[in-house]
């Protein structure tokens, strides 16, 4: 694996943790009252989406099963949201999307070292 492609599929995985650790013990309530959290989950989205974007097309086709259109997608619906956050979908990623993300990116980065 390139050594670009290997830093960036890195980033997203320390990413998605960090995301993930800090919805631990939150409510999706907690996204209604505490703007600070939704505008920090956004911004993970986004990092995200975009280290994803920049992944070449080679490692994309060896890199399954993630789904590489909706991973780098998420940027780009936070990113043209502006003041309109869908709290529910973001609230989605965070629960449904991430885990798998996250457990994914472990299990192909276990393989390259």
């Amino acid at each position: 694996m390139k050594e670009n492609d290997l830093k960036r599929l890195n980033n997203m995985l320390e990413v998605s943790r960090e995301a993930l650790d800090l919805v631990q013990d939150k409510a999706r309530e907690d996204l209604d009252r505490d703007k600070q959290l939704t505008l920090s989950l956004v911004k993970y989205l986004e990092m995200i989406g975009s280290a994803a974007a920049r992944v070449s097309g080679e490692c994309q086709d060896n890199c399954e099963p993630i789904p590489w259109d909706q991973v780098t997608e998420m940027k780009q619906q936070v990113v043209h949201t502006y003041w309109d956050i869908d709290r529910d979908w973001v609230w989605e990623k965070m629960k449904k999307d991430l885990p798998a993300l996250k457990k994914a990116l472990e299990i192909l980065l276990s393989s390259e070292k």
